[in-house]
């Protein structure tokens, strides 16, 4: 007869107060969050500088410099070309090829958890 000795009322009320705390609790903790973010995001801002100003470039018809390129740099051009056309890679995408080797520490059934020395 313990179980009908229980006040049930205070049971229900202190069961009540406890999530009702829990949840004003995460609501306030949801409004910190929000406000840490707000001000990580204003720190965090590109500053503005309004001390620049645009400024008109006109190329002059005499400042075309010639660069000259030697044979050696022309044929890294094709070949770099010519490989990134050609698909070099593997025909295999998204595939791991994974090779064991027998005999090494790894694979070893010495070093099992299951080794029951009697």
């Amino acid at each position: 007869m313990v179980l009908l000795a229980v006040n049930w009322t205070n049971a229900l009320i202190i069961t009540l107060i406890g999530f009702g705390l829990v949840v004003i609790l995460l609501i306030f903790l949801v409004f910190v969050l929000l406000g840490f973010g707000a001000i990580m995001a204003r720190i965090n801002a590109p500053k503005k500088e309004n001390n620049l100003k645009p400024v008109a470039v006109v190329p002059t018809p005499n400042a075309v410099e010639t660069v000259e390129i030697t044979g050696e740099e022309l044929a890294a051009i094709a070949m770099a070309i010519q490989m990134s056309k050609e698909n070099i890679h593997d025909s295999e995408h998204n595939v791991l090829t994974i090779v064991s080797d027998p005999n090494s520490a790894w694979a070893s059934k010495t070093f099992g958890i299951n080794n029951l020395i009697r």
